[in-house]
Formats: structure tokens, C-alpha cells, sequence
């Protein structure tokens, strides 16, 4: 599945979402996601080899070709790196619902 990567994450008032004085992308929350270590996985080198790939690839990017696996991990990966604010607007973009892109209505 192609994910367009450069958009911006918008919070419930429909502005986007801002962290350390730059707006959040749904690449950055990806990267960051794929990126980190959790307290609660113990993982050996070969599944931390492959999750660098995955943000080897996005990065730099406007979009990206996903597997739906790699679709899976990276939602289960921001599930546990953000909270709702965040985790919101991902899942939407990458399931193509587009609802974070959305305007509100008067």
C-alpha cells in the first residue's frame, strides 16, 4: 500500500500537531515509532535489523510502499510509542481513511 508520509497530524481542533517547536508528519511519528526501544519487548537483533530498514526507507520521503505487515507492526509500534492524540490521526492515514485531513464543520 502506498502511504503518503509528508502529511501532517492534526489534533481534535484540526491544527497540526506541534512537538518541540516542529509540526509532526505521520514519517516522523513512523520513525521515531520504529525507532525506539520498549521496556516491555525483549527482541534480538535480526526483528531491530528490520525495523531499521523499515525507517531506512521512509526516510527523506514523501511516500512509501508498505507491506500490510509492516503496515501492522508500525501501527502496534506508535500504539505503544504515543498516546491518543498521536495514535488518532496515524491509524487513520494509514488506513487511508483520510479523517485527520478532514476540516471541521461550522
Amino acid at each position: 500500500m502506498k502511504i503518503n508520509i509528508s502529511r501532517m497530524l492534526k489534533g481534535l481542533d484540526g491544527k497540526p500537531l506541534v512537538h518541540q517547536q516542529e509540526e509532526l508528519t505521520l514519517g516522523s511519528v513512523m520513525g521515531i515509532a520504529l525507532l525506539m526501544v520498549y521496556t516491555d519487548e525483549q527482541i534480538g537483533g535480526d526483528v531491530k535489523y528490520k525495523r531499521h530498514q523499515i525507517a531506512q526507507r521512509l526516510y527523506g520521503q514523501k511516500t512509501i510502499e508498505l507491506s500490510i505487515e509492516e503496515i501492522a507492526l508500525i501501527k502496534d509500534l506508535i500504539g505503544k510509542a504515543y498516546g491518543p492524540t498521536v495514535v488518532g490521526p496515524a491509524f487513520d492515514m494509514l488506513e487511508g481513511s483520510g479523517k485527520s485531513e478532514s476540516t471541521k464543520e461550522a
